[in-house]
């Protein structure tokens, strides 16, 4: 499975014919953003909805000092409406990319600006099926969300890893 990140204005200019066969769309948006408008679909899609900030943001944002716990940041986040990534998005990530993997030539991970949210989604299914996310994490071209790369991971990893041949 190739996993290729985008950003929303590259989906939409990719949508105007048809996605390539057995093609994966993991799509991530604010949550007062609608989706991107597409003339084509891919055959599987996931639309999750949060605000790209991560606990390391939010340490900076608020001059907070980092011996703060990642609980007490979640709950002033939260207590201020900020609609962060969860651990049951990072469980719908995990339970709609793991059946499919067998199934599935291309996966697409695309947020607004294809280079955080979708980045961490991407890095972390990368490290579970192949070891690599490390690659994406060092790519200049993304400023990788860890919050959604760890929440990932660790939703991914609740699940046995497939064999390496499916």
């Amino acid at each position: 499975m190739t996993i290729q990140i985008m950003s929303f204005k590259a989906i939409k200019k990719l949508a105007k014919s048809p996605f390539p066969p057995k093609t994966a769309l993991i799509s991530i948006g604010d949550p007062d953003e609608e989706p991107p408008k597409m003339d084509y679909k891919p055959e599987h899609i996931l639309r999750l909805e949060f605000e790209d900030v991560s606990i390391e943001d939010i340490l900076d944002d608020f001059k907070m000092p980092a011996d703060v716990s990642e609980e007490t940041l979640v709950k002033m986040i939260e207590s201020k409406n900020i609609p962060i990534f969860t651990e049951k998005q990072a469980e719908e990530i995990a339970e709609f990319i793991i059946p499919l993997k067998p199934k599935i030539d291309l996966l697409i991970c695309q947020c607004y600006h294809g280079q955080s949210r979708s980045a961490g989604c991407a890095a972390a299914i990368s490290e579970y099926f192949y070891g690599n996310g490390i690659e994406i994490f060092a790519d200049y071209n993304y400023y990788t969300n860890k919050r959604v790369y760890r929440k990932t991971i660790e939703a991914l990893r609740k699940f046995p890893l497939p064999r390496l041949n499916e």
